[in-house]
């Protein structure tokens, strides 16, 4: 039995469209997280569920993380 799936068989792709200037790194109501980690919070969040988060570019491509939900 093969027990591989392509992830477009259980994920929805989204992208992040958030702003740099946007993301606060000392003090806000819900954590962003970027290629390296938390990077900062913000007042509103994307994401209601658990998610997984791949790196897209730069030189972590291909990393996979699992997310909490509200960031």
């Amino acid at each position: 039995m093969n027990s591989r799936v392509k992830l477009s068989e259980v994920c929805v792709a989204t992208s992040s469209n958030l702003l740099q200037k946007n993301i606060n790194k000392e003090k806000g109501a819900y954590p962003v997280f970027g290629a390296s980690g938390q990077s900062g919070y913000i007042e509103d969040y994307a994401q209601k569920e658990d998610y997984l988060a791949v790196v897209k570019d730069g030189a972590g491509i291909g990393r996979v993380f699992y997310l909490p939900q509200k960031s």
